[in-house]
């Protein structure tokens, strides 16, 4: 399912460069989204650190150590794998919507305030209110008087 938003962000090749399925992993499954791409979401506006952590769980879908992240930083060309690293032990990495469990971080897919909000600054998923509708003008009222009127 392609949301608005999500597709210039989002992998539909993996590596190989073999077609997959956009939603394949069990944290992009439950929450409806396409597959995100690291690289392609480094440079967005709204990336930063912990972003850039909460996209790369998203990319794996499932819990990693900060090493692993700070090695898929480098590979995506974030920064290096120390510099990386030296930022995700900064960025406060266990607060909502992620939490850790030993020395992996895992995120909390149910928390769709926080990780709702993530989403929706990362370009990921399209805003949850609904466009407004356009307002009918009500029809002119013409008195009868005022016919009359422009007639004579």
């Amino acid at each position: 399912m392609a949301r608005r938003g999500s597709l210039s962000l989002c992998r539909t090749r993996g590596d190989s460069g073999v077609a997959r399925n956009p939603v394949e992993n069990p944290y992009c499954r439950i929450l409806g989204i396409a597959v995100p791409d690291l690289a392609s979401v480094k440079d967005h506006r709204e990336a930063n650190t912990y972003s850039l952590l909460i996209v790369a769980l998203l990319e794996r879908g499932e819990p990693m150590t900060l090493g692993e992240v700070a090695e898929r930083f480098a590979e995506a060309g974030v920064a290096s794998h120390e510099r990386a690293h030296l930022s995700l032990t900064r960025c406060k990495p266990a607060r909502a919507p992620l939490y850790r469990d030993g020395d992996r971080y895992a995120l909390d897919v149910h928390d769709d305030d926080e990780l709702g909000l993530w989403l929706f600054r990362l370009g990921l998923t399209p805003p949850r209110v609904l466009a407004p509708r356009p307002v009918r003008e009500a029809p002119l009222r013409v008195h009868r008087h005022e016919l009359e009127a422009e007639r004579s």
